[in-house]
């Protein structure tokens, strides 16, 4: 009984997530169409700082108008709309292990399959921003050096963070162990099932 309040709890909590997820697709492709608007750039060109990969700029003025790069925005976008793809589709996952309980089908097939593909999406993931991560810094190193923006009457300062985050293989080696629980208890069920 408990536990069936907190399934259908779980299940109206990842409705409201999926949809947060949903406005952050919109946003962010919103965002990439007015960025090539002539007076988006302006507005963006006022800014002091940018962060961009690993480098944070803080500029003596405003950002220069050969800073902003559409090449970079668009890569930017498709990357942020993958990744926000990915975290619906485990949103998705979840949810069909949450309708499974609910019809009191636990260890069944289905939900094995959901923990294997959400396992999937979260190493697709961090895999993602990884790899992004170290073409993108390159990328952007190069372009910095190219403006010559190191220099020193533009910039004010440069921090850099080289911190790559590597829990997700931790995160997906759960899930996927948690998968094989699902399946040892399936195979249990069918064992009790054909007992009885």
């Amino acid at each position: 009984m408990n536990l069936d309040k907190s399934l259908k709890l779980a299940k109206k909590l990842l409705k409201f997530i999926k949809v947060i997820i949903v406005i952050n697709f919109i946003v962010a492709i919103a965002i990439f169409f007015f960025s090539l608007d002539a007076d988006f750039m302006d507005f963006a060109s006022n800014a002091t700082s940018v962060t961009l990969g690993v480098f944070k700029i803080y500029f003596r003025d405003s950002v220069p108008d050969t800073f902003i790069n559409n090449n970079m925005l668009t890569f930017a976008s498709v990357l942020v709309a993958v990744i926000i793809i990915l975290w619906y589709l485990i949103a998705r996952q979840l949810e069909i292990i949450i309708d499974n309980a609910l019809d009191g089908h636990i260890f069944c097939q289905t939900s094995t399959k959901s923990l294997n593909l959400i396992a999937l999406f979260v190493m697709i993931e961090g895999l993602i921003n990884i790899i992004t991560g170290f073409i993108g810094n390159s990328t952007i190193y190069k372009h910095i050096s190219s403006l010559n923006l190191f220099n020193s009457e533009i910039v004010e300062s440069v921090t850099v963070n080289s911190k790559y985050d590597i829990s997700f293989l931790a995160i997906s080696f759960v899930i996927f162990i948690l998968a094989k629980v699902f399946a040892y208890g399936q195979q249990l069920q069918k064992l009790s099932d054909e007992t009885l």
